[in-house]
C-alpha cells in the first residue's frame, strides 16, 4: 500500500507542512503575511468607549493595569482577551472581547449566543478577584498595594 501524504496548515503558525507516516513533517511554506498580520494583531490596541449608567468608560483616557486572555485557539467558544483599566475617578472596568461561551457573549435573534466585545464595569470585589486571578504579583503590588497584607 502506498504511503499517504497530506498537506496541512498548522493553525496559528502560518506554516504548511507535508506529512507522511514514515517521514517527519517537512515545512513547505512559511507564510510571510501571517507573521506580519500576527505582529500587527498583537501590537494594535482597539479603542473602546461606552456610556453605562451615565458613566463614560474610555480605554484611551483610563490607565491600563494589565491584560489577560484565553491561551487556547480562537476557534474555541470560550476564548477571550481583556484589559483591566482604572478611570481617573478610580473606577475599574474590563475592556475586551471573546467567544460565544465567554463573559463577552451576546444573545442573537435565533436564540443562541455570539462572540462580542465591549466594556464591563467592575465593583471593588470583582476587580480584586479578576486582578488576583490574572495579574502578576508585581502588578498587584504596583496598582493595589492597600489590598496586600503580610500573612
Amino acid at each position: 500500500m502506498k504511503n499517504r501524504e497530506r498537506v496541512e496548515h498548522l493553525r496559528g503558525t502560518g506554516v504548511l507542512q507535508l506529512a507522511s507516516k514514515q517521514r517527519k513533517p517537512v515545512t513547505l511554506v512559511r507564510i510571510k503575511a501571517f507573521d506580519e498580520f500576527n505582529h500587527q494583531k498583537k501590537t494594535e490596541k482597539r479603542h473602546m468607549k461606552q456610556i453605562i449608567d451615565g458613566l463614560r468608560y474610555d480605554t484611551e483616557r483610563a490607565v491600563l493595569i494589565g491584560e489577560a486572555g484565553w491561551n487556547g485557539s480562537r476557534d474555541d467558544f470560550h476564548w477571550w482577551e481583556a484589559g483591566l483599566y482604572r478611570t481617573e475617578s478610580g473606577r475599574h472596568f474590563l475592556a475586551g472581547k471573546g467567544g460565544p461561551m465567554s463573559r463577552w457573549a451576546r444573545s442573537v435573534d435565533s436564540g443562541g449566543t455570539s462572540g462580542s466585545e465591549g466594556i464591563i464595569p467592575l465593583d471593588i470585589e470583582e476587580t480584586r478577584e479578576w486582578a488576583e486571578d490574572h495579574l502578576s504579583l508585581e502588578k498587584l503590588e504596583e496598582f493595589f498595594p492597600d489590598w496586600i497584607k503580610d500573612a
